[in-house]
């Protein structure tokens, strides 16, 4: 296999996407502002927190899932568009989704459940491509931690390269790999 990278953006949420899914999250618009905080200190005292936001509903959580697909196909539409790469060249969309949970055993460090938004099945009505997804639903089903493309992505990637490699998404999340030319990952 061969990858090129043929086109690249970053498509930043709307403040109200950010508070709709900051809202999944439990937080209000601020993600630095935890709801789960009861009292905050101010000047010595202690005060009521902001006022809580209602917790998220199966509503809100299906509303989002439909909103973020939305927003996940018009991206890979602008994208495609503005590399003139017309999409019914494209074979398939892979979408990983927005991860809204993400349950670890503090205790084992098994991943035990997984929940990502963003709606495969929106995704390909606005783009008009197949779209797959579900990746990491997948691995962690099969007993994985849920990050199944990464050490299989870098190795495509990375496989021509004479020395050991050693990439690191910039997504936040502690996710790693390691290849080298024959080696696998």
């Amino acid at each position: 296999y061969r990858i090129d990278l043929v086109a690249f953006d970053t498509v930043p949420y709307t403040p109200g996407d950010r508070e709709m899914l900051f809202h999944l999250f439990g937080h209000t618009g601020d993600p630095s502002s935890s709801v789960s905080r009861e009292e905050e200190e101010e000047g010595g005292c202690l005060q009521p927190a902001v006022e809580r936001p209602p917790p998220a509903t199966v509503r809100d959580v299906c509303r989002a899932n439909f909103r973020f697909g939305k927003l996940f196909g018009e991206a890979v539409v602008t994208v495609c568009a503005s590399a003139s790469v017309p999409l019914s060249s494209l074979s398939c969309i892979g979408c990983h989704g927005q991860t809204i949970w993400h349950e670890i055993d503090p205790e084992t460090g098994a991943c035990s459940s997984t929940l990502q938004i963003g709606d495969s099945a929106v995704i390909a009505e606005v783009t008009g491509v197949d779209c797959v997804s579900d990746f990491r639903t997948a691995d962690v089903a099969a007993g994985g931690q849920g990050a199944p493309l990464t050490s299989t992505l870098d190795h495509l990637m990375y496989q021509p390269m004479y020395q050991p490699a050693l990439t690191m998404p910039f997504n936040g999340e502690g996710e790693g790999g390691t290849g080298s030319e024959g080696g696998g990952t």
